[in-house]
């Protein structure tokens, strides 16, 4: 496994990828310089996308804390990248919650063109 700590925006985070062999070892490192290329891009549209579907989670999560209802500005400012791991042909980004739904932990997954395919909370 490769594991590097990289500077995003004003924090580091784990880009991690499997070291299987150097056919998709070239394709993980591509990747990752398309990520950080475009990364105030990509970090807006993740943003963007986790916001857009979670919001309605999100809010509901709320009500059972007795917190106020936020909307998708509030949102995207609480939430944090943390990591992204890239595996074959499926990136994952993970992302801090912002307490939002209790510090569990929003992952995105994404193909490698970056068409996000999925935003659901782990942990």
């Amino acid at each position: 496994m490769f594991s590097k700590d990289i500077l995003w925006n004003d924090n580091n985070i784990s880009v991690l990828f499997e070291d299987i062999d150097e056919e998709l070892n070239k394709k993980s490192v591509d990747i990752i310089k398309k990520i950080f290329t475009n990364k105030k891009d990509i970090d807006k549209k993740l943003k963007e996308y986790i916001s857009e579907n979670m919001i309605e989670d999100a809010n509901s999560w709320n009500d059972d804390a007795e917190k106020p209802h936020i909307n998708r500005e509030e949102f995207e400012k609480l939430i944090t990248l943390t990591s992204i791991t890239i595996s074959e042909d499926i990136i994952t980004f993970w992302f801090d919650d912002g307490d939002i739904f209790w510090g569990h932990t929003i992952v995105v997954e994404s193909d490698c063109d970056f068409n996000f395919t999925d935003a659901h909370i782990e942990g």
